[in-house]
């Protein structure tokens, strides 16, 4: 199809929904407009089963009571579009954003092509969302039984009344969603991130929630019918495991394990009990704090060098002038931390985020300013950055020479005199 032909089933179609002369429903079923530029486009009711939509810009686009079955969206972008009532069954959203979508009845059930000659033809296949964008998304109400939403970010998105039954969320970070009212039974909870999601009167019947973080969750009026909590962790469960790992640790003094169980105390509590931790200057190297919340702490000067801090928590943490050679950094959150002149060669940040944080009120509410990661000066020679998210982060003079950046995202990252010899920088996502 040539830009003229869309261009003039686009005009006939805005006739139709004007009830004007000479218009013409749009009919783009099975068409293949792959990575097209259809921003803002109105095909609200449009015929769009089966089309190739892959990567295509849809941003704030008017999809709403579109046929859009079995249509291939992934990687598509449809940040704020508005896809009410559409029909989604068997749709591939993989990898595709809608971050702020509006999304309220839309259908996600599983979905199958008769009468085409695809080789997938008749397969009754689930929706796919996995590795989907859909912070703040509306699903009101909306059908998503059975659909693959693994590894997908819904922070703050409104879901209820939504039927989810049955849906894969394994991975998911579902922050603060509202799932209020939401029919979750037999879902897949799997180590996603429920933290301040709200579950009061959800139906989550036979849910596998195990490994699921659930700090904050508001469980009040949920049907926990089959559901073993305690196989998800809580804060609780975090101190408890920081415990055991600590006292395991022959390298580890009783004064540290008496700082990091008091630091721990300290953030549930909002400081109301327990003390921060400040351990500057300590030799922690080899230690396993893999896991362990330490954010806020104050490490400055520490020999950390070898140890095993994979997916622990260190947002504003301060760990400037740091031994951080050859840690295991993995999957770890550190937004917002200081790292100013330490030492991570050879480090491993895989998956690992490294971006700004918002700084809020004492209420809760954003201040619109943006505390970014420092990492100024510091070398990280051979280090390991494969999808590390290094957005707005400062890397001013820092040695990146021999670095894996493949798939890093450095948007808006302040790399004046970086040092980025023999780094390798496929995929790198920048300005």
């Amino acid at each position: 199809m040539t830009p003229h032909e869309l261009l003039d089933i686009l005009q006939k179609h805005q006739r139709w929904l004007n009830k004007k002369p000479g218009g013409a429903r749009a009919n783009l079923s099975f068409e293949t407009l792959e990575g097209s530029s259809l921003a803002k486009v109105n095909l609200k009711q449009a015929k769009m089963s089966g089309a190739n939509l892959a990567n295509c810009d849809l941003r704030g686009a008017n999809l709403s009571e579109a046929d859009l079955f079995a249509a291939n969206l992934s990687g598509a972008n449809l940040t704020d579009a508005d896809l009410t009532d559409a029909d989604l069954r068997g749709t591939d959203l993989n990898g595709a954003i809608l971050k702020g979508a509006i999304m309220k009845g839309v259908d996600l059930r599983g979905g199958a092509l008769f009468g085409t000659k695809r080789k997938t033809e008749g397969a009754v296949r689930p929706s796919d969302l996995s590795n989907a964008d859909l912070d703040e998304v509306t699903l009101t109400r909306a059908n998503v039984s059975g659909a693959n939403l693994a590894n997908v970010s819904m922070v703050g998105a409104t879901c209820e009344g939504a039927k989810m039954d049955g849906v894969n969320f394994e991975n998911a970070n579902l922050s603060d969603v509202k799932f209020d009212g939401v029919d979750l039974k037999g879902a897949n909870l799997s180590n996603a991130s429920l933290k301040g999601a709200k579950l009061g009167t959800a139906n989550m019947t036979g849910v596998d929630i195990t490994g699921a973080k659930i700090d904050g969750a508001d469980l009040d009026g949920a049907n926990l019918t089959g559901v073993d909590l305690s196989t998800a962790i809580s804060q609780e469960t975090d101190a408890a495991n920081a415990r055991a790992s600590l006292t395991e640790d022959p390298k580890v003094t009783l004064l540290v394990k008496e700082h990091v169980e008091s630091h721990i105390i300290w953030l549930q509590t909002n400081g109301a009990k327990g003390k921060r931790c400040e351990l500057n200057g300590e030799d922690l190297s080899g230690v396993d704090l893999s896991g362990v919340n330490l954010s806020g702490a104050s490490l400055i000067g520490c020999d950390l060098s070898g140890a095993n801090l994979a997916g622990s928590e260190m947002l504003m943490s301060d760990l400037s002038n740091t031994n951080l050679s050859g840690t295991n950094l993995t999957g770890a959150n550190l937004n917002g931390i200081n790292l100013r002149k330490s030492d991570l060669s050879n480090a491993d940040l895989t998956d690992a985020s490294v971006m700004g944080v918002d700084l809020k009120t004492a209420n809760g509410k954003s201040t619109g300013r943006m505390w970014a990661s420092n990492l100024s000066s510091a070398v990280l020679r051979g280090a390991t950055l494969v999808r590390t998210r290094l957005n707005g982060s400062n890397l001013a003079q820092a040695d990146l020479s021999n670095c894996d950046l493949t798939e890093a995202v450095l948007i808006d990252a302040n790399l004046d005199k970086a040092n980025l010899d023999g780094a390798n920088m496929e995929s790198v996502q920048r300005n």
